[in-house]
């Protein structure tokens, strides 16, 4: 029987990634809104 588990939200690992980062800053730099990054980044 394979062993199951939970994968983290994509938001948790952005979340690391751009920390210190605010979101404006960080979509301007991704190139999108700035309300569908907050969007993945809050679930």
């Amino acid at each position: 029987m394979k062993v199951m588990f939970n994968a983290p939200h994509p938001g948790e690992i952005l979340q690391e990634y751009l920390e210190g980062i605010s979101v404006t800053s960080a979509a301007r730099a991704l190139g999108v809104t700035r309300a569908n990054l907050s969007r993945i980044l809050n679930g």
